[in-house]
C-alpha cells in the first residue's frame, strides 16, 4: 500500500516562491541573470520564507500598510493580564533586515499579472 507524503506549509510556499520566480524569468535561471523577484501583498511570514528558504536566491519585497503587526504567540499571557498588547506588537524592520526584505509601507492598487507589475497606492511600481 503506498503511503500518502504530506507537504509541510514552508515545503509549499518555498515550491510556490521558486516557481514564481521560475516564472518571472520566462525559464531556467541563466548564470549572470539577476535574481528573480518576488511582491509579497500583506503575509511578512511568506516574505520572510520566501527570502529565507531561498537563501537569497528570489529577492522578496513585502507590501504592508501597517507599521507594527501583532502576535498571538503569547496571547495566553496577555488575556492572563501578564503581557500588555504592545508586548505583542512589533514592527517589521527587524524581520526585512534580518531577511534581507525590501518593506514598502503601502497598498497595493493594481495587480498586472501579465506585466508582472504591482502598482501601489502612492503610485510606485
Amino acid at each position: 500500500m503506498r503511503q500518502a507524503h504530506r507537504m509541510s506549509r514552508r515545503a509549499v510556499v518555498t515550491g510556490l516562491a521558486a516557481g514564481t520566480g521560475a516564472l518571472a524569468l520566462g525559464g531556467p535561471a541563466v548564470v549572470g541573470q539577476a535574481r528573480p523577484r518576488v511582491v509579497v501583498v500583506g503575509g511578512g511570514t511568506v516574505a520572510r520564507y520566501v527570502a529565507k528558504d531561498s537563501a537569497g536566491a528570489i529577492h522578496a519585497t513585502l507590501v504592508e500598510p501597517n507599521r507594527r503587526f501583532v502576535t498571538c504567540f503569547h496571547a495566553n499571557l496577555y488575556l492572563g493580564g501578564y503581557k500588555t498588547i504592545e508586548d505583542l506588537s512589533h514592527g517589521y524592520e527587524a524581520l526585512a533586515q534580518a531577511n534581507g526584505i525590501t518593506m514598502m509601507h503601502d497598498s497595493a492598487s493594481v495587480i498586472d499579472r501579465d506585466a508582472r507589475v504591482v502598482r501601489l497606492l502612492s503610485g510606485q511600481r
